[in-house]
C-alpha cells in the first residue's frame, strides 16, 4: 500500500485534491442539480481524507503494517489541532446560520459531518496520549550512488 512520509508530498496531495475538486465543481455545477454537485464534492472530500489518514505516516511510525482503525494521526498534537479545526468549522456553520449571513444555507445532515470527523481525530489523540505506541526506528537511508566515471 502507498505510504506518504515526507511533508512536501503530503502538501502536494492536498493541493492536487484542491485542483481536482475545483475542476469537478466547475464541470458539474452547471450541468447537474446543486444537491448532486454538493454530494459529489462531499464524497470526494471524504475519500481524500480517508486515503490520507490511511496512507500518511509520521516519523517513528511503522511503515508496513496498517494503522489501527481508530488512529488518525502519528502524534496526539496533530489530532487535537485537526479535531478542533473540524469542530470549529461546525460551530462557524451554526453561528453563520443563526446570524443569517447572506448565501449561507440552513444547517442540514451534511453539516454534522465535521463534528464526527473532529470527534474521530480527538478520540485518536486521547488514545495516543493514554497508550503511546512503541517507537519504530527510522529505516536506514539508502546508499548514495557514485557517478559513473567515463
Amino acid at each position: 500500500m502507498l505510504r506518504i512520509r515526507k511533508t512536501r508530498w503530503k502538501v502536494a496531495y492536498f493541493v492536487a485534491f484542491l485542483v481536482v475538486a475545483n475542476v469537478v465543481r466547475l464541470v458539474l455545477w452547471p450541468i447537474v442539480p446543486l444537491w448532486a454537485a454538493s454530494l459529489s464534492a462531499t464524497l470526494l472530500a471524504w475519500l481524500v481524507l480517508g486515503v490520507a489518514v490511511r496512507c500518511f505516516r509520521g516519523s517513528g511510525e511503522a511503515i508496513a503494517p496498517p494503522r489501527p482503525w481508530w488512529r488518525m494521526t502519528a502524534r496526539p498534537t496533530a489530532g487535537f489541532v485537526l479535531g478542533s479545526l473540524f469542530i470549529v468549522s461546525l460551530v462557524w456553520g451554526v453561528v453563520s446560520t443563526i446570524i443569517g449571513f447572506p448565501g449561507v444555507t440552513p444547517l442540514s445532515f451534511w453539516d454534522v459531518i465535521p463534528l464526527a470527523i473532529g470527534a474521530l481525530f480527538l478520540n485518536s489523540s486521547i488514545r495516543l496520549v493514554r497508550f503511546p505506541p512503541p517507537a519504530v526506528p527510522e529505516p536506514a537511508s539508502l546508499p548514495k550512488w557514485k557517478p559513473i566515471k567515463p
